[in-house]
């Protein structure tokens, strides 16, 4: 008996098909959703829920890049060797940030802004790298500024949150984590 017609069809069925997915649907989801990652919605539009969002992300940002920072800038083996100054300012980023996830605080939000402009002061007065081309100091300076830039509209959506709708509840039937759809 000829099963080979059997083990074919089971070897093409696989665990999914690359064809059955529906990128749009996934690429919608986890990178552009109006509600979950309202990035380019305007500050008077969002709701709190949005807000919500928005805040919480910035503040993983932040306290991840950061709290890795407090860490290395212990070290003598770091770019600008050991600076206990900018750890402690590195920590201080991470607690604001904590408080800005938590308590959508516009103090929080204030100084998390600060964190651009501090870290491009760093690298350019302790951490500088005397190998760093034309192209190079560009890269620090644009992403420095787009990140002061970004430090704006956080600082204006915690100025805003109280006053903002609460949104409602999503519609969907989105996937959660740890939970099953019936």
């Amino acid at each position: 008996m000829d099963h080979r017609g059997d083990d074919d069809a089971k070897s093409k069925r696989g665990l999914f098909k690359l064809g059955d997915i529906h990128w749009d649907r996934y690429l919608k989801r986890y990178v552009w959703d109006d509600d979950t990652t309202p990035y380019l919605v305007p500050v008077a539009r969002l709701n709190r829920r949005q807000a919500g969002y928005e805040l919480t992300a910035y503040a993983i940002f932040l306290g991840f890049l950061f709290g890795i920072l407090a860490v290395i800038t212990l070290s003598s083996q770091a770019p600008g060797g050991r600076s206990a100054g900018m750890s402690l300012y590195s920590f201080t980023v991470v607690c604001a940030a904590v408080l800005l996830a938590t308590n959508r605080s516009y103090y929080a939000a204030l100084y998390c802004s600060s964190a651009a402009p501090a870290s491009l002061i760093w690298i350019y007065v302790f951490a500088h790298h005397p190998n760093l081309n034309t192209l190079d100091h560009a890269v620090i300076v644009i992403f420095a500024l787009l990140w002061m830039r970004y430090g704006f509209r956080v600082t204006a959506i915690a100025r805003a949150f109280e006053d903002m709708p609460a949104g409602e509840a999503p519609t969907d039937t989105r996937r959660r984590w740890g939970r099953r759809r019936r």
